[in-house]
């Protein structure tokens, strides 16, 4: 049997938006990253802010976490769930892209409650399976994950 693995899905804000051009070089970093340490996840952003799930050995993401913390691109850091898991939600992904622009809070308004400035851990706490409901509402915009 596999090793547990940890998923931890986090909050956080940029401290300036994100335009394309840096968005990519944040996910190209990400992915080499990611490859290299055995992480995969996904990663919606939405108007200056983040909401991403990472899954790989313990001490490796909550290394990245600590990194992330301390990246001077964000601010207000919250972990909204930590849990060991026997498998990934995301195996094929090193770390899966999406913008949640006007037309994708068109189609899935219930997103935006992820986005707002006051969202907090106690407000996803009632989801009775929170990282479902992300991967059910991630996979509903038809994203085609890179094969990186």
């Amino acid at each position: 049997m596999d090793q547990p693995i940890l998923q931890l899905v986090y909050s956080s804000r940029a401290t300036e938006p994100f335009n394309s051009v840096q968005m990519e070089a944040l996910l190209e970093g990400a992915r080499r990253f990611n490859a290299e340490h055995d992480i995969t996840g996904m990663l919606l952003y939405a108007d200056g802010h983040f909401l991403q799930v990472l899954e790989g050995p313990q001490e490796t993401v909550e290394t990245l976490l600590a990194r992330i913390d301390a990246d001077p691109r964000h601010d207000h850091v919250r972990v909204l769930l930590r849990s060991q898991r026997a498998h990934r939600d995301f195996p094929d992904w090193h770390m899966a892209y999406h913008l949640v622009d006007e037309a994708t809070r068109s189609t899935h308004p219930e997103l935006a409650f992820f986005f707002s400035d006051d969202f907090s851990a106690e407000h996803f706490l009632p989801w009775s399976t929170p990282v479902g409901y992300l991967l059910l509402a991630f996979r509903a915009m038809s994203i085609q994950a890179p094969a990186a």
